[in-house]
Order: C-alpha cells, then sequence, then structure tokens
C-alpha cells in the first residue's frame, strides 16, 4: 500500500515543503546560535483577483518572478511555498523592510494597477521558542497589516503580543469558558420601522471571561472559525437562548429570536439537530425562532451548507441572510438561495445623512429586495435622521443602537416586562409583515390589486395609510409624498393627520368613502381634491385588515403642481396615471388657438376634427352636437368658452373649473359625465387641460340602496357627488330633505346635517319658487328637470340661483332626488 508524504517537493516553483523547512531552519539555528533570526509569513496580495483578470498563465508567472526573488534573498534552503500565494522564509538579516521594498519595486508595471504587492509579518525567534511557534506569530503580524494599503511589513512586537495571547487563550479555553458559564446570549431588539413596536430580538454571542474580561467577538469569533472550533460556541448559544426564550415565556413574554450560524457548523455537526433538540427540550416553537447565515457564508458555500440551509426551510423556519452589502456577492446570494428577510450591514447606512450617493444606494436596495418579495432589515441605525430615512424609503425592520445596544439575559427580560405593551402579537406580525411587501418607491406589490408600477421612479408620492373606525393615519410615506405635503399648507405629515379632523373634514369623508369602496370591491378607488391650491388625484387600494384597522396604499398626482414646470415631457409622464382616471384628455391652447388630443380610451370620443387647421371651439363645437344632450348644450359651450375661463377662474375657490353634463356614453345611452378645464402654462402659452370622466351620480345611489326608500347618507356625502363645486342635495320621495354635501350645508350657514333632515323647502322657508315645487314632482314621475332659474333666501339675503334636478331609481321606481344647485348672483326684483 503506497505511503502519501505530507510535505511533498514543490516542483512549479522548486522549493522545499513545510516540514523540511522546519527542520532545516532549526538545524541552522542550532549550528549558528549566535544570529538573530527572524521567520518570515509572506504573502502576494491580491494574486486571486490578479488572476481572475489576466489568466493562470499569467498569475503562474507572476508567482514565479516573486518565488525566484525571494530565493535570490533568502536562498532556497530558508524558504517554502504554503498555499498559493503564500511562503514562509527565515533570515538572520534586519533588513527586511528593504528587501521586500525592493521586490515590490521589481514587480511588474501591470501589477500595480491589479493592487498586487507582498506583504510579510516576521517574528524574532527566542532562544528555546520552536519554529512552528514563530511562524505562527510571523503570521498573526501579517494579519494586522492586510488590509492596509500602503503597510507592506509589520514585526510581531510587544503591541501584538497581548492581543495573540488573547487569541491562544480563546483557542486553549473554549470549553472551560462553556463549563463555567462565561459564554452568554445577549439579545438586541429589533423593532418595525412602520410602529416602533419590538417585533423580535437577535441573539448574540459574547465572552465574559474570568482572566481576560469582556471580550469583544471578533476577538473570539474568527480565531474559533480559524481553528474550526465555532461549532461549539454556536451549540452552547443555541441552548442558552432557547432556555432564556423559555423563561421569558413563563412570565407572559413571546418575543421571536434569531440565531446566527456559520458556515462550519453546518461542515463540523448536524446544527439542524442541535437547535431542534434544544427546541423540543425547552419548548420553543419554531415560528418564534429564525436563521441567520451571513453572505460571506454563501460566498464559500458547498454542498453541506446548502444542504443544512435546506433542511431549515422544509422545517418551516424563517431564514434571514445577515450582512447583505458587506461583500462582492450579494447578487448572485439573492438570486441563488431562498430567504425570508434581507439585513442590510451598517455599512450602508452610515452615510445617509450626508451623501446623497449612499441614500440612492440604500433606498434602491430596500426597493430591489421588496422587489424580490423579501422583507428588509437594516441594522446599525444610530440616529432618529437614519430611522425617518428608513422608514420613508419603506424598510421595515431595524435595530442598532439608537434603539437599545445588545443586553445581558437579566437586562433583556428587565427591558422586555417593562416595554410589554409595545410588543408585536402574532397577528400584529401577520399584518405589518404583509404591509412590509409594499415598495414605497414604485408602488409595487404583486397582490395590491389595481397598483402598477410607477410612472417615474422614485419620484412618484407614496404613503401608506391605516383606518380604524373613522380615523385616518399614516403610518409611513416616501419623500415625493412628504415633500409635496411640506409644500402644501399642511406643512407636514402630522399636519395633515390633523387638519383631516377639521378644515380638510372633506378630504377625509372622501377618504373614508374610498377606503370603504376598495377594501369590499378589491379594485383601486381614485378621488379628486384641492390642497393648497394644487388640484390632485388619490388612488386609494387596500393591501391587509386586521382586527378592525385596515391599511391602504395611496398615489398620489397634482396636476396643476406638474402644469406649473416648464417642461411638457414632464407633464406627458405625469398624466401617465391620469390615464387610468380619464375617459379623454384634450389640451386646449388659447394663445395660438390649438387643440390635442392627448388621451383617448373611448373610440366614440375620437377628435371630430375635418382640417388640420381646426380650432379648439371648432372641436368643442363638433363634440357638443355629437355627444351632449340638447338640453346641455348651451350651458356645454358656456363652460368651454376660454375667453371667459380666466374670469371664472378668479372667482372659483378652486384652481380649475368643473361641472357635470349629459352626454352620450359607450353604451349608446346619455349618462351623467364630469368634465374638468385645469389651467396651465406653457412657454408663455395660456392652456388648458380638458378632462372628461364618468359621474354616473343615479348608478352610484342605486348599488347602495338595498330594501329601502332611504337613500344612505353616508354614500352619497362621501362619495362622488363631493367632486363637483355645485351645491348638491338629496330629498327622499316626500320631498324631504335626506342629506346635502358640505358646500351646501356651508352655503346655507348650517353647522350639520341634522339642521336639514326630513324638512322640505317650505319647513325651512328659504324659497317662494312655486315652480320648484312642479318640478320636483315631475322629476319624481322619472323626469330630468335642469337649470331652472330661481332665488332663495340665503343668511338673509336673497340670491338667484339655476338648479337642477334628477330622480333617483331603486328597483324600477323612483325613490327620490339629487339636485345641483348654483349661486348666479343678488337677487333682482322683477322689472
Amino acid at each position: 500500500m503506497p505511503v502519501f508524504k505530507r510535505d511533498s517537493f514543490d516542483r512549479l516553483m522548486g522549493l522545499q515543503g513545510r516540514e523540511t523547512f522546519y527542520t532545516r531552519v532549526s538545524k541552522e539555528v542550532s549550528r549558528k546560535p549566535e544570529t538573530s533570526w527572524s521567520i518570515l509569513y509572506l504573502r502576494l496580495v491580491n494574486l486571486g483577483a490578479y488572476n481572475v483578470r489576466h489568466g493562470a498563465a499569467a498569475a503562474e508567472k507572476m508567482l514565479k518572478f516573486v518565488a525566484s526573488s525571494l530565493t535570490e534573498w533568502l536562498s532556497k534552503s530558508m524558504l517554502c511555498r504554503l498555499e498559493t500565494g503564500s511562503f514562509l522564509g527565515a533570515t538572520p538579516s534586519g533588513e527586511i523592510e528593504a528587501a521586500i521594498d525592493a521586490i515590490n519595486r521589481r514587480l511588474p508595471e501591470s501589477s500595480e494597477s491589479d493592487g498586487l504587492v507582498l506583504k510579510v509579518g516576521y517574528c524574532a525567534l527566542r532562544r528555546g521558542a520552536s519554529v512552528q511557534e514563530a511562524a505562527r506569530r510571523a503570521r498573526y503580524a501579517y494579519e494586522d497589516i492586510r488590509f492596509s494599503g500602503s503597510v507592506y511589513t509589520r514585526s510581531f512586537d510587544q503591541g501584538l503580543e497581548a492581543s495573540y495571547m488573547r487569541r491562544l487563550y480563546v483557542v486553549n479555553h473554549l470549553d472551560d469558558a462553556i463549563e463555567h458559564g462565561e459564554i452568554r446570549a445577549y439579545a438586541q431588539p429589533i423593532v418595525r420601522v412602520l410602529t416602533g413596536l419590538i417585533c423580535e430580538v437577535e441573539i448574540l454571542a459574547r465572552w465574559e471571561s474570568e482572566r481576560y474580561g469582556f471580550l469583544r467577538p471578533d476577538e473570539f469569533v474568527p480565531e474559533l472559525e480559524r481553528h474550526r472550533l465555532i461549532h461549539r460556541l454556536d451549540a452552547e448559544v443555541v441552548r442558552l437562548a432557547c432556555k432564556q426564550w423559555s423563561e421569558a415565556h413563563g412570565r407572559g413574554i413571546n418575543v421571536p429570536f434569531g440565531i446566527n450560524l456559520s458556515r462550519l457548523d453546518f461542515e463540523l455537526i448536524d446544527m439542524f439537530e442541535v437547535v431542534t433538540h434544544y427546541m423540543d427540550v425547552y419548548g420553543v416553537p419554531k415560528e418564534q425562532v429564525h436563521i441567520e447565515i451571513t453572505e460571506s457564508a454563501l460566498a464559500q458555500s458547498n454542498d453541506l451548507l446548502l444542504t443544512g440551509i435546506q433542511r431549515f426551510r422544509d422545517a418551516g423556519f424563517k431564514l434571514y441572510l445577515d450582512d447583505f452589502g458587506s461583500g462582492y456577492s450579494s447578487l448572485r446570494v439573492l438570486e441563488g438561495t431562498s430567504f425570508d428577510v434581507v439585513k442590510l450591514d451598517m455599512s450602508l447606512l452610515r452615510e445617509v445623512e450626508v451623501n446623497e450617493r449612499a441614500r440612492v444606494i440604500v433606498s434602491d436596495a430596500v426597493s430591489m429586495v421588496k422587489r424580490l418579495n423579501l422583507q428588509t432589515l437594516c441594522e446599525g441605525v444610530e440616529t432618529e435622521e437614519q430611522y425617518q430615512f428608513l422608514k420613508a424609503v419603506g424598510c421595515e425592520k431595524a435595530q442598532g443602537y439608537y434603539f437599545s445596544r445588545p443586553m445581558s439575559h437579566e437586562d433583556i427580560m428587565a427591558h422586555l416586562v417593562e416595554t410589554a405593551h409595545l410588543h408585536e402579537t402574532s397577528e400584529d406580525q401577520r399584518y405589518y409583515d404583509s404591509l412590509g411587501k409594499i415598495n414605497l418607491m414604485d408602488g409595487t406589490r404583486s397582490s395590491v390589486h389595481g397598483v402598477e408600477a410607477a410612472h417615474f421612479m422614485s419620484t412618484q408620492p407614496f404613503a401608506l395609510i391605516e383606518v380604524l373606525g373613522q380615523s385616518i393615519g399614516i403610518l409611513s410615506a416616501n419623500v415625493a409624498f412628504s415633500r409635496f405635503v411640506e409644500s402644501s399648507d399642511a406643512h407636514s405629515i402630522d399636519g395633515l393627520v390633523d387638519r383631516m379632523s377639521s378644515d380638510l373634514a372633506d378630504l377625509r369623508n372622501k377618504l373614508l368613502y374610498a377606503t370603504s369602496k376598495a377594501r369590499a370591491t378589491h379594485r383601486s378607488q381614485l378621488i379628486d381634491f384641492v390642497m393648497g391650491g394644487n388640484f390632485c388625484t388619490f388612488g386609494v387600494s387596500h393591501i391587509e385588515s386586521s382586527e378592525g384597522r385596515n391599511a391602504y396604499l395611496l398615489e398620489l398626482i397634482s396636476v396643476t403642481r406638474y402644469s406649473k414646470f416648464n417642461d411638457f415631457k414632464l407633464l406627458e409622464d405625469s398624466l401617465r396615471f391620469l390615464y387610468t382616471i380619464f375617459k379623454r384628455i384634450d389640451l386646449l391652447d388659447a394663445t395660438d388657438n390649438t387643440w390635442r388630443n392627448l388621451y383617448l380610451n373611448v373610440p366614440r370620443y375620437t377628435g371630430l376634427k375635418t382640417s388640420p387647421e381646426a380650432t379648439p371651439q371648432n372641436e368643442v363645437d363638433a363634440f357638443c352636437e355629437t355627444f351632449i344632450h340638447p338640453d346641455d348644450r348651451a350651458s356645454f359651450l358656456a363652460f368651454y368658452d376660454l375667453s371667459t375661463a380666466e374670469d371664472r377662474l378668479r372667482k372659483s375657490s378652486t384652481t380649475y373649473l368643473a361641472d357635470t353634463f349629459f352626454a352620450l356614453s359607450d353604451n349608446d345611452r346619455y349618462e351623467d359625465q364630469l368634465f374638468m378645464l385645469i389651467p396651465m402654462s406653457m412657454d408663455g402659452h395660456r392652456q388648458y387641460l380638458s378632462c372628461m370622466r364618468d359621474l354616473d351620480v343615479a348608478a352610484l345611489a342605486r348599488q347602495h340602496v338595498s330594501g329601502s326608500s332611504r337613500i344612505a347618507d353616508d354614500v352619497l356625502l362621501t362619495g362622488i357627488l363631493d367632486v363637483t363645486e355645485r351645491l348638491v342635495f338629496w330629498k327622499d320621495e316626500h320631498l324631504r330633505f335626506l342629506g346635502a354635501n358640505e358646500r351646501f350645508l356651508d352655503y346655507y350657514g348650517f353647522s350639520g346635517i341634522k339642521e336639514i333632515l326630513g324638512k322640505t323647502d317650505e319647513d325651512l322657508g328659504w324659497t317662494r319658487n312655486a315652480h320648484f315645487v312642479t318640478d320636483e314632482r315631475r322629476v319624481m314621475r322619472g323626469e330630468r328637470v335642469l337649470d331652472v332659474v330661481g332665488y332663495t333666501v340665503r343668511k338673509g339675503e336673497a340670491r338667484d340661483i339655476m338648479v337642477s334636478k334628477m330622480p333617483l331609481w331603486l328597483e324600477g321606481r323612483v325613490v327620490g332626488l339629487v339636485g345641483f344647485l348654483v349661486d348666479v348672483g343678488p337677487h333682482k326684483e322683477d322689472a
């Protein structure tokens, strides 16, 4: 049977093996006891990258050049090759720095751009010490400068002696530390960014040594991995974590925890069996435990690691990818392995307060992870600014000194007891995990009905809101949404929420209606409103429900805000969102007397101009003649009279004009349609956006009336009736008031709807128009009455008004009417 020698001759370099080197150097040192010897550990740094860039032949040639240079200095008998790119040497010379510098200067010029450089750590061989021990210390000295750019040599001196002895202690005393309880399981809280609630803790290994006191993890974890002892530490931490969870559970605290596993854990023991064994011993459910694997471990992954991870996955454990962004393999790792949560490395967060590039990197990292349907957690949060930034970009969880340092078991128990009211329940976790899948950068989520990708990435305003009963709260908003609100007269997100309970109650009512309908229909809803002088539209999509609370995604667009920019492309980009709202959009130019159709989703409304020279008025006239009901044509033409539009806008309380007209719909019958004129200014041109959309008031009322002739006040009051600037009211079949919109109540000075409920016009005494009663009786027979002139008494003053009324149907019969009132001006007595 052949015998294989462990210490084989390196034919490529023509160098001896390690054991031969130790023997020869030991003999040479014994032969010259008066000489001061140094043992060297030498490494050609960045050889792997050089190999990738230039190929194996070029790397081999470079390695031979370095070996040849070293033998000129040390001789072959005082040199051996270790792993690729590494050597051991011995020299009596005290000119080590000069020799290394000379070799580096002789390296080919191509190596400089690749960072290829020879570095050395060296240790004086003490009397009575072994060459092997000196070699270990020399390597320790090299590790100290490995990542120090321009430092090429390092002596093992007294400064390194202390830390080296501590690391020797770690390797030699791990078992004693476990036996004597020096290994501790600390815990650091992790909070939900949306709420600030504690959602879990991360278990972290700590070593409280009797000899050295508190040892830092970077002092013992790498050393235990280097000596392949890390599995003993991790197994003990798993045991302690399960035991401590059981103790907390006994005190009524149920906070999930995460444990960190090394790549070597899967190679040295059956870590799955270790984890599940201690969970069984201490009665820990698997939904209370998640497993964290570092990105660097996966970069060096092997079959044992991947198989071990899959066993945890198959058993139902959540998997966290730790330290994402700290290495170079991040994208490959996400592509090839299934995780639930990606933990962003703290190095990504450090610069976000001062560096715009860092903000872009973190926000795009969060967005990318969410698109992969994974959750995000950011480590190293230290300031309020960092926390608010993570909230704005939609990061779901965070940990760091801003919330809490890692704490001993005793301290974390006291903290969890004190903050018991701030812990997530399992239902909270399900609810907020669902919300966390929303990407605030582009509003996307695979399971949100009706939500499409943003039309200009990272600039579209999005927010998450929560409705509980009649209250609305904003859970989170991206930067674009926050900036829009800050530039309005609400000034801040909190200010907007507060004002929805006061002067913006109209917006609140519309939102409540839209959210209710979005939840019931599983479809996005759209509402229009004016805020800070800007005409806006909200897209509202239901996300999740839990214990009476409902979460929604808001997408906001301000048409007039974008129209202020002297950039037609930006306007066209913003219009992509409007295309989901309107049936037709035209651009009317009152300066050069031209028009342009921007969007059309109903073929029958195609442009009717007969020549390229057609004017806006030609198109308006043709549309009116073709599609508008004869009774509405005069008022339609007056609405689209661009010569009076500016004057009407100056008198309007809004920055746009809106009215409803009876028009042929795409199902060949006349229905109410909403028409809007929105002023714009481009290159000095006075222009208007003309927008058309459905406004089927009667159908809306019929949809929500069931089994009763009473028309639902809340449906009509908060519904689509409020988009018009007209004063709106509705009555039952006995012509008694059932409700009115806010504008109607404000017009007459009523403090609330109760002041008119169940009363007739005669009861209220505000009109003496006998023909109004006759008209309403006609409406109750199914007719429509449009633009009837009369007068009313408003706050003691007689005012001329124009009223339109239409029937509301239920199961084939008229159950009431809805009316639209317009104030014409002071009442003029008949001459």
